[in-house]
């Protein structure tokens, strides 16, 4: 029998140190996962990228025109480079221009697309996943088995808030309103077959470029996200509401179990991945009490 093909953690980190990311990459390591960490890395210092380096991680270093978190080539506006993304049909120069272009939060994508696009058919299963905020307690890939491609639900609608202003700068008039009574499908992390991600990220990048409004900060990410998500654009997608033992976003306050070993649970099983686990300042005292450094 061949071997099984290794599996892809892909995220990205901006500016932190390796005490903002200690727990991330040794709450992973503790689940014994063994396959490939690709970070992409804007403005880390040295000392951290070394540090992550040591730790086996595959660290990637980009570059994105930031003025205190705003790319400083969206402060003229976002029409002029929609105008010139509708000129292009390349796929790799369209993503080109997003890796520059996209703010902060949108220009992940552009390079999970390319880095996965390249080596699509080295890996099994990918989650791309947010960092500082993100503790493993056992291996995520072994807990989403058998599923094409997952995202993970927050106990809030879509409608009001920040998340209803993402929808509109994204897509205006054209959108669906009964999408803003849905529940919010977080960007944050998502998991599945290499294939599917590639679907999924493909998908991200071409409605990303054709958004009404990218700001130079943040936002709109999220919205084609629970775009494609909720109106079926991915085959064989499934979300899961909050509290399922793949992942449990933390930051909305739902009460959560422990078992004797201070482990987050749901269904009577542990919790792979804690999302926001640091908005709850006793999880986060005992995260940091058992990975961090």
């Amino acid at each position: 029998m061949p071997a099984s093909k290794p599996n892809l953690v892909l995220t990205f980190a901006h500016g932190y140190s390796w005490s903002d990311l200690s727990i991330f990459f040794n709450s992973l390591k503790k689940t014994g996962f063994n396959g490939d960490v690709v970070v992409f890395a804007s403005r880390l210092g040295p000392d951290t990228t070394q540090t992550m380096r040591d730790h086996g991680v595959d660290v990637r270093q980009i570059f994105i025109p930031l003025l205190k978190l705003r790319n400083v080539l969206l402060l003229p506006g976002w029409k002029p480079w929609k105008f010139l993304l509708s000129l292009i049909s390349h796929q790799g120069l369209r993503r080109a221009i997003g890796k520059r272009a996209f703010n902060i939060m949108c220009a992940r994508f552009a390079h999970f697309h390319d880095y996965l696009q390249q080596n699509v058919d080295r890996y099994g299963k990918v989650l791309v996943t947010d960092i500082r905020d993100v503790c493993f307690q056992a291996d995520p890939f072994e807990a989403a088995d058998g599923i094409p491609i997952v995202s993970f639900l927050e106990p809030l609608r879509i409608k009001g808030g920040a998340n209803g202003k993402w929808m509109d700068e994204a897509f205006g008039a054209e959108l669906d309103p009964t999408l803003l009574d849905e529940l919010v499908c977080c960007a944050g992390v998502t998991i599945g077959e290499a294939p599917a991600m590639l679907e999924y990220l493909t998908k991200m990048l071409s409605q990303l470029c054709a958004v009404k409004l990218m700001t130079p900060v943040a936002g709109v990410d999220q919205a084609v996200h629970n775009y494609l998500l909720h109106r079926g654009q991915l085959k064989g997608s499934t979300m899961l509401e909050n509290g399922n033992p793949i992942c449990t976003t933390m930051g909305h306050g739902d009460p959560f179990s422990l078992n004797a070993a201070e482990q987050v649970t749901a269904d009577g099983k542990i919790v792979a991945i804690l999302h926001q686990f640091d908005r709850n300042p006793d999880l986060k005292r005992i995260m940091t009490a058992k990975f961090a450094g």
